[in-house]
């Protein structure tokens, strides 16, 4: 039970520190700085994402568990003294719509309907949304398929297998890194668009590995790695732009509160994929599972921009 309430409190403070730090991202660094920061602190959470296991597994039969716990708290307060000692209003300068009400009289489900009602009328962020959200879905093929294909298809070792599922990482590190020294990116829902149907054309690739003969185990792996490098690349390519348009184009009494429903949906739907996966892959085929997947994905990117360009020139007519 104690495990349980720890794990508990430690997530929803976790989210409450992010989604508080990313809405006042804007305030500490300005425009111009916002790409770099954003790309640096990017990589920075993939690197430590990969380096992090492989050094706990590595002191793990070295210390016991008060030893981590220990650490844990070391850590934990020293990251709450870098907080303190950061100026939150440093450029704040921004421009904040006027609300219709006021925060202070209003209950927490009152202000995530107003971050949905917020979505909802801007039809550009909606798109956004409507991408990251069959991102967040569909990636869950991925995390059911990647183990289901490398140890049912093509057998391989846990050092193999360790390398493999590291190339995505990798892909988001080097694309996170070049993003920092690249100017920003002008046209993000332009942007949004063609990456949901890079990433549609990705998750049916996949497929292709799946589909040669064992005679060429080698070159599937092969192939499988590069599109794995691929997708890694765009999902950097993609998350760091959508995480500027957020911080910059929506009013900062806003920004909260667009992360929070981001945040919700994500949560919600990566157990909701987990869940349909499981069940599909034990009754059909891996290789039809990743194209139909990438196809259905393409699709509703296609028909939801379409929609989205004709309303636009309704409202220009």
């Amino acid at each position: 039970m104690r495990l349980f309430l720890i794990s508990g409190i430690l997530s929803v403070i976790n989210d409450f520190q992010n989604t508080s730090y990313e809405s006042s991202t804007i305030n500490m660094v300005g425009p111009a700085f916002l790409q770099k920061l954003t790309a640096l602190e990017d990589s920075a959470s993939n690197i430590s994402s990969i380096a992090g296991p492989i050094l706990a597994g590595s002191i793990y039969a070295l210390v016991s568990i008060p030893f981590f716990v220990v650490t844990e708290i070391v850590v934990e307060m020293i990251v709450i003294f870098l907080i303190f000692s950061m100026d939150f209003e440093l450029t704040n300068k921004q421009m904040i719509e006027d609300s219709d009400q006021s925060d202070g009289n209003q209950s927490n489900w009152q202000l995530f309907k107003l971050g949905i009602s917020y979505i909802v009328n801007h039809k550009n962020l909606s798109f956004i949304m409507i991408v990251v959200m069959l991102v967040n879905f569909f990636m869950t093929c991925l995390i059911i398929g990647q183990p289901f294909i490398l140890i049912h298809y093509f057998h391989v070792s846990n050092f193999n297998y360790g390398l493999l599922s590291a190339v995505t990482s990798i892909g988001m590190i080097a694309s996170g890194i070049t993003l920092s020294f690249l100017p920003e990116v002008k046209k993000p829902v332009k942007y949004t668009f063609v990456f949901g149907l890079l990433f549609g054309v990705t998750i049916s690739l996949m497929a292709v590995p799946v589909l040669l003969d064992n005679r060429f185990s080698l070159l599937a792996l092969i192939v499988y790695a590069l599109i794995s490098l691929a997708l890694g690349t765009m999902l950097s390519a993609v998350n760091i732009p959508i995480s500027i348009y957020f911080k910059k184009y929506i009013p900062e009494n806003y920004q909260g509160r667009v992360m929070t429903v981001s945040n919700v949906l994500g949560q919600f739907l990566n157990p909701v994929g987990l869940v349909i996966y499981g069940v599909i892959f034990d009754h059909a085929q891996a290789a039809d599972i990743f194209f139909w997947s990438g196809l259905i994905s393409m699709i509703i990117v296609l028909m939801y921009s379409s929609r989205l360009r004709g309303k636009a020139q309704k409202t220009t007519n």
